[in-house]
C-alpha cells in the first residue's frame, strides 16, 4: 500500500473526459420538473466516488 503515480495518471484520465465536455458542451435543455435526489443519496455518490478513486491511487498493483 503506497502512493501510485500510475493510479492517479488512471484516475485523471478516467475523469477528465467527462471535464472537458462539460466545459465545452455545457448542460442545454435541462427538464424543469426535474427533483433533487436528496441528500443522504448524494452524500453516499460522493464517498463512493471518493473510495473508488483512493483505491486506485492507493492500492494500485501491476498485473
Amino acid at each position: 500500500m503506497g502512493f501510485s503515480f500510475i493510479g492517479t495518471l488512471i484516475g485523471i484520465l478516467i475523469v477528465l473526459p467527462s471535464i472537458l465536455f462539460f466545459v465545452k458542451f455545457p448542460p442545454k435543455n435541462i427538464p424543469a420538473n426535474l427533483t433533487n435526489a436528496g441528500v443522504i443519496y448524494t452524500i453516499l455518490e460522493r464517498v463512493g466516488q471518493m473510495c473508488q478513486f483512493s483505491i486506485i491511487i492507493l492500492f494500485y498493483v501491476f498485473i
